[in-house]
């Protein structure tokens, strides 16, 4: 006909039986889709460090496969400020702050994806270090060790 077919997803996986057999769960979400796929961003850390790279993945679901496939030619929109993808779907991503971020993705002909939100920290080293408060002292040589 018209080459075109609908489908959901739940969560943003594809639906493997009839809709009406379906059971959703309570804070599941539902996509609906008619003759459109939608996109999905997933990201390598929800939590990663800040000033490290974190990558970014841009799919879309092909029907055919039955899968999802990297979706080239997107725009990755992070708090707001959109940014084009790597040739490969993919963005190098480097938070500079503690602060959310809040990513989305589009493409022309496609369903906009569910936002995904990456929680940065930076890492406390401090607590690795040895100092001069340090209850444990090393041991001495009368004890039977040796002192460095």
């Amino acid at each position: 006909m018209n080459n075109r077919y609908w489908i959901y997803y739940t969560d943003g996986a594809p639906g493997f039986t009839s809709l009406n057999t379906h059971t959703l769960t309570e804070g599941a979400h539902l996509t609906l889709a008619y003759g459109i796929n939608p996109l999905r961003i997933t990201a390598a850390s929800s939590s990663p460090e800040v000033g490290t790279t974190t990558m970014l993945t841009g799919e879309f679901f092909d029907p055919i496969l039955f899968d999802w496939i990297l979706a080239t030619g997107t725009t990755f929109t992070i708090n707001g400020e959109a940014t084009s993808s790597e040739e490969n779907g993919t963005l190098s991503f480097i938070p500079s702050t503690t602060t959310p971020y809040v990513i989305s993705l589009a493409r022309d002909g496609y369903i906009k994806s569910a936002p995904v939100s990456l929680t940065p920290y930076v890492s406390d080293t401090s607590s690795t270090t040895a100092t001069s408060s340090d209850p444990t002292p090393a041991p001495s040589p009368s004890q039977g060790g040796s002192a460095t």
